[in-house]
């Protein structure tokens, strides 16, 4: 109820739409709380708002707090008309978030008759599965949209700033002592930002199956045979390398092992954390699993230079997204990540 019910109690409930019936089970009761006369709104209009015909003021309708009887027989004629089970797909669309079916990693899944909007509330600290923010309402929309986008740009803030930080304001003979102080900074952040959603960043760190293994493996030798063509292409046009010059003089100062802890191994599992993990996530959930996969993989390849060798890391990216949604876990990919980096490191060092 809205408003003060007392200066229109003595009245008959009117109806909207306007010269309407509405069946008692259909019917969302409310206040004009201007001039207390009573209505009775068609379920269907709830969330909505209408004029008060009498004062002309505005009069917003509840929604009810539970599916009504008529909501759930739709459901039910629906779930008929598609050849689903009627019992099993009642209409989900009021049921409380936590009443939601919880999938094999632990998200929680919103499954909807079609055309339906899930009515109820969706924190962005519930962790989702791929599309079940898709048909929500517009404020938990609006609400999971600036969550990602504020997440999508602390992640690549904490992975790129102590980059840009080194090659802007350091020598060349200072960016080898401090590229592993950048690279233990940028993991840091990851982590950091990675708490924002637990579930997401490293819920995926658990046990793979067999078969991810085999194709982290396939993936990895794919990889490598691209590491090594674009080790030659930079060659051919009078790079040493495809990674920074410093790498050389590291090497002297850190050794092979340095060098694959720094341009190797913290890449890998830092990225593979933050793209695969938390940014993957988020985006599968908001916009559908194709879409999160396409946007994580380009926010991927974005992330490592607009260059000749962009489209070579957005193929890695859907590969590497594909694999962790596959098969649940982040270490099939981190193992691929690893022997692409680890490469052109081992290439790049005389």
């Amino acid at each position: 109820m809205s408003g003060d019910g007392a200066r229109g109690a003595d009245r008959p409930a009117r109806t909207w739409p306007r010269g309407t019936p509405v069946d008692a089970e259909a019917a969302v009761r409310t206040t004009c709380g201007s001039c207390g006369a009573t209505w009775d709104v068609h379920e269907n209009l709830a969330g909505y708002r209408f004029r008060c015909e009498s004062c002309q003021a505005w009069v917003n309708v509840p929604r009810p707090d539970r599916a009504t009887p008529l909501q759930i027989e739709m459901g039910r004629a629906l779930a008929r008309s598609e050849g689903g089970d009627a019992e099993a797909r009642v209409d989900t669309a009021l049921v409380p978030i936590e009443e939601m079916p919880v999938d094999e990693e632990g998200l929680r899944r919103v499954e909807l008759a079609t055309g339906k909007v899930y009515e109820g509330d969706i924190s962005p600290n519930t962790a989702m599965a791929p599309g079940s923010v898709r048909n929500v309402r517009n404020d938990v929309r609006k609400r999971w949209t600036t969550r990602t986008s504020l997440e999508i740009a602390l992640m690549l803030l904490s992975i790129l700033l102590p980059q840009i930080l080194l090659l802007e304001f350091a020598s060349e003979d200072q960016r080898i002592v401090l590229s592993p102080l950048a690279a233990m900074v940028g993991g840091i952040g990851v982590i950091l930002v990675g708490f924002a959603a637990p579930e997401y960043t490293f819920g995926a760190l658990r046990r793979a199956p067999l078969w991810s293994w085999a194709a982290g493996v396939g993936g990895a030798a794919v990889a490598i045979g691209c590491a090594l063509g674009w080790a030659a292409l930079a060659e051919t046009l009078g790079h040493e390398s495809g990674l920074p010059a410093e790498v050389t003089g590291m090497r002297e100062v850190l050794g092979v092992s340095g060098l694959l802890v720094v341009y190797a191994a913290s890449p890998a599992l830092f990225e593979e954390l933050a793209f695969r993990g938390l940014l993957q996530g988020r985006l599968m959930a908001l916009m559908g699993w194709l879409p999160g996969l396409l946007s994580t993989a380009m926010l991927f390849a974005a992330a490592h230079g607009i260059s000749m060798g962009t489209p070579l890391h957005l193929g890695i990216g859907l590969y590497l997204g594909w694999l962790r949604d596959r098969c649940g876990s982040l270490w099939p990919g981190i193992l691929l990540h690893f022997a692409y980096n680890g490469t052109l490191v081992l290439t790049a060092a005389p």
